[in-house]
């Protein structure tokens, strides 16, 4: 395999990789807001509640 066929496969996995974590984080905060009007923890598996976190919303 071409060495520059091996660089570009690999920068479209990092680029992969990133989108990937975008959007994880983009589902953690959607659920954190919604969890935050709701108040409860339904819906967000293991994201809970603590004294302060609604501060980092305003």
């Amino acid at each position: 395999m071409p060495i520059d066929k091996v660089e570009e496969t690999t920068k479209t996995v990092e680029r992969v990789e990133l989108s990937t974590q975008k959007a994880l984080l983009l589902l953690y905060f959607s659920c954190r807001l919604r969890f935050l009007m709701q108040n409860t923890t339904l819906g967000c598996p293991g994201i809970y509640s603590v004294g302060g976190e609604v501060e980092a919303f305003k």
